[in-house]
């Protein structure tokens, strides 16, 4: 699948992109609800997705504005890549937890912008079922403008 950034998320970027918000740190989520938000974005907000929060051992990733890394190809096309893989370690998980995909939210207090969806992605071939006895999902956020 595709990144996605829905509608609701062209304010929060086109504030950032003319200096009228200041960007500073991310929340990165995984999701555990049949969600296609590229087949939906008018609709799709931070609301639409179910938060893995249910499941042992998972925990939401903080991305720092520093580690982005901006790289450009030989045809012109931008990458921000994220510096490290974000892993999430699940300690177990109930039967039937299934992740889909994850989020991006500009985190509580941050701005006046505050748990606004960013953009999302569904994973390709998901869902990812987690067995009885727990897990790892990494996910390098990379976003590429051509």
């Amino acid at each position: 699948m595709s990144l996605v950034a829905p509608y609701s998320a062209e304010q929060v970027l086109l504030a950032y992109m003319v200096g009228q918000a200041t960007s500073g740190t991310q929340i990165l989520k995984l999701y555990t609800n049949d969600y296609d938000p590229a087949g939906d974005v008018q609709n799709c907000v931070a609301a639409s997705f179910v938060e893995a929060t249910g499941v042992p051992g998972y925990t939401a990733a903080t991305l720092s504005q520093s580690s982005w890394l901006l790289i450009t190809d030989t045809l012109h096309h931008y990458t921000a890549q994220y510096s490290a893989a974000q892993t999430f370690t699940f300690t177990s998980a109930s039967t039937g937890v299934s992740v889909y995909g994850y989020y991006v939210v500009v985190p509580h207090g941050a701005s006046s912008y505050q748990d606004r969806l960013l953009w999302c992605e569904r994973f390709a071939g998901a869902p990812f079922s987690m067995p009885s006895s727990g897990g790892t999902i990494a996910v390098t956020p990379r976003i590429t403008l051509n």
